[in-house]
């Protein structure tokens, strides 16, 4: 299992956004039974500080690059998140599960657009095609959280877990935003 970064929302947009990625560096090979040591997950930050985008983790070609989680309105069950995801190889690759230690329950979810009136939707997997990415961002793609067990606050990390269909796993670490993030360049080393 590898740690990852992933994000969540409320919002709606009207289909996730697939752009071509960078050229692949130059990979190890990674079976689905050996384990690969996590990135270190980004510490929560002082709110006068913008929290830290973590580390792009893992797992064969899928790379989540960054993401963010919605924060809640207090009392709420429920949230979204936003991971990016980067298939760095030339094979399409399907995300079909995601768990999280914020809740018993989590699911992948779209919106959709039925006769004027926006609605929210399981889905049974995401395409990531070779060399491209899928962004996940509020009214479209998302991970929605459900009953979650803790109240979720501002800069604190909330882990999740993308399930491939080979079975493999990638685990990222988020963080709780009131805002999507504004893109930032990436971080050295």
């Amino acid at each position: 299992m590898i740690t990852v970064a992933a994000a969540l929302s409320l919002f709606v947009l009207s289909s996730p956004q697939t752009t071509p990625a960078p050229a692949p560096p130059a990979e190890s090979p990674s079976s689905p039974s050996s384990p690969s040591s996590p990135s270190s997950p980004s510490s929560p930050s002082s709110p006068s500080s913008p929290p830290r985008p973590p580390k792009d983790v893992s797992v064969g070609a899928l790379v989540v690059v960054d993401g963010w989680v919605r924060l809640p309105p207090p009392g709420a069950k429920m949230a979204a998140g936003y991971p990016r995801l980067r298939n760095r190889g030339a094979q399409p690759l399907r995300v079909v599960g995601v768990s999280t230690s914020a809740s018993p329950k989590a699911e992948l979810h779209t919106h959709t657009h039925e006769n004027g009136v926006m609605k929210m939707r399981k889905v049974d997997g995401v395409d990531v095609k070779g060399g491209a990415e899928v962004a996940f961002a509020p009214g479209g793609l998302h991970i929605m959280i459900m009953n979650i067990t803790k109240p979720l606050t501002e800069g604190t990390p909330v882990e999740l877990t993308l399930t491939l269909s080979d079975g493999r796993t990638v685990t990222a670490t988020l963080p709780v935003l009131k805002a999507a993030p504004k893109p930032t360049l990436p971080l050295p080393g």
